[in-house]
């Protein structure tokens, strides 16, 4: 991102959400593993993109470390250690209420429902934060700068309606395209 190679970010992110979906349907459909198998398959695309990326960083940047800073991150970050752990008990607590009052079978076509439905996230909002948060600041300083971002709010919230409504309109052949017919 701060080095505005967006096209590598989109990629990047593109190939995640493909590697975690397939291996969602691999390890749900086809080797009937219900909430492992979600858990699996997040595990394994985390660490298929997370490691060769670590690796690429700190190859082109080395490894430095500085106590000052990181108490000072720690500092701000401590703050919003309870919120993210609430944002992670609730996206993944439904899995587990949705296995106790219904099929595991559900459950696993409840996971794949919510890749679907999150996949605008992750192929437009995710790509479209990290590329622009870093320049909006200088975007912001142009001459022209609030029509700028006025015109960047605008197609964004168009772009990301509109791939909203193709996935709901499309939401069931979808799910026929990446299941099997038990599943």
């Amino acid at each position: 991102r701060l080095l505005y190679r967006s096209t590598l970010v989109i990629s990047i992110s593109l190939a995640s959400l493909v590697v975690g979906v397939t291996l969602n349907v691999v390890f749900i459909a086809y080797w009937k593993l219900g909430i492992l198998g979600v858990l699996y398959s997040s595990l394994i695309t985390r660490l298929l993109v997370g490691v060769p990326l670590a690796g690429w960083i700190l190859a082109r940047n080395g490894l430095t470390i500085s106590l000052p800073t990181g108490v000072s991150l720690l500092r701000y970050s401590l703050p919003l250690l309870p919120s993210m752990i609430g944002t992670v008990i609730t996206n993944y607590s439904d899995r587990y209420f949705i296995r106790h009052f219904v099929s595991i079978a559900d459950a696993g076509l409840y996971g794949l429902a919510m890749k679907i439905g999150t996949s605008v996230h992750y192929l437009i909002t995710s790509p479209f934060i990290m590329v622009f948060l870093p320049r909006r600041f200088e975007v912001a300083r142009g001459a022209d700068g609030r029509r700028v971002l006025a015109d960047v709010f605008h197609s964004f919230l168009t772009v990301s309606l509109l791939a909203s409504l193709v996935v709901a309109v499309f939401v069931d052949e979808i799910l026929i395209l990446m299941t099997t017919p038990p599943f």
